[in-house]
């Protein structure tokens, strides 16, 4: 198993504090275990309770959560969604809020997430299914400094945490929601990606590739695409004419540039598009947590 502090060596020092986004399933179970096992002190565990599974399951997580805290002398923060809503948009976004809420009290370097390898397969394979282009298909970063979160188990396989966790007789809750296979992920996970990996065995292995490629390129084109965006600098904001003027693939780039870290799929892209080609001056549109507006000749991109 990788030794996790040489993996934080890399980012972060010695005096860095976390906030660990705590689920109380398997992953962030075994995310806390190696932190643990490793001496790690500043580390302060957050659950967030989405409500949606009954007061038992709650009761049950909020318990195991302050059990994982006292097990390695950690200090816990638990927040419960007031207004639950049956929306994974509305809810990530509530955990979010939560979650950096927390990173800003306690001075945390970074939120740290239990994604592992066949998180990121399925992240890769969505984002291709949605046309989110070359950014969608480098998946997700170890360290994503803007958002402060740092995802260390990215090249651990979900097969070897469980064999971790039941080699070691550690307990860890279970979402049943999880076997759903209503929800895209939970379809490509129960459904697909076994079928896949019986026919294809090296699947997996491909598409991290296929993740790595595109990093590469995407690492390729992001000077040239801030260059682009500064030569469309007009005023205050961008030319609407010199942008338009621009080929499809320079677009949608520009686009996901302005608009990251979300990943915009090409329905999307064109709605910017259309938007910028038909709206008058001093008109709105919102979409993740950007708006783009226009006035006269140039438009801007500011968070919401």
């Amino acid at each position: 198993m990788t030794e996790i502090a040489a993996i934080f060596r890399q980012f972060f020092d010695s005096n860095s504090k976390f906030v660990l986004a705590f689920s109380s399933g398997p992953d962030s179970t075994f995310l806390a275990e190696l932190l643990g096992r490793e001496k790690f002190e500043k580390i302060f565990l957050a659950h967030f309770d989405h409500r949606w599974r009954g007061a038992e399951n709650s009761r049950i997580e909020k318990e195991f959560t302050a059990k994982i805290a006292k097990k390695f002398g950690w200090k816990f923060f638990i927040e419960s969604w007031e207004n639950p809503e049956k929306s994974e948009t509305a809810a990530r976004g509530a955990r979010w809020k939560f979650l950096n809420k927390i990173a800003d009290e306690t001075g945390a370097a970074a939120i740290l997430t239990g994604h592992h390898f066949d998180d990121q397969t399925e992240t890769i394979f969505l984002n291709f299914l949605r046309g989110a282009g070359l950014r969608g298909l480098r998946g997700m970063k170890i360290w994503e400094k803007s958002r402060r979160v740092f995802r260390p188990l990215l090249q651990i396989r979900k097969s070897e945490i469980l064999q971790f966790l039941t080699e070691k007789k550690l307990p860890f809750c279970v979402d049943e929601t999880n076997f759903e296979t209503t929800a895209p992920r939970n379809f490509l996970r129960g459904e697909i990606f076994p079928q896949l990996e019986k026919k294809f065995p090296e699947f997996a292995a491909a598409v991290s590739r296929t993740g790595k490629i595109a990093k590469n390129w995407d690492e390729f084109f992001d000077p040239l695409l801030k260059s682009e965006i500064q030569n469309l600098k007009s005023g205050d904001g961008f030319s609407r004419a010199h942008f338009l003027g621009k080929s499809n693939f320079v677009r949608a780039e520009i686009w996901r540039q302005l608009f990251a870290p979300r990943n915009l799929d090409f329905r999307q892209i064109e709605n910017l598009d259309n938007f910028l080609r038909t709206a008058r001056s001093g008109k709105k549109l919102a979409l993740c947590g950007r708006e783009l507006q226009t006035f006269g000749e140039n438009f801007w991109v500011r968070g919401i």
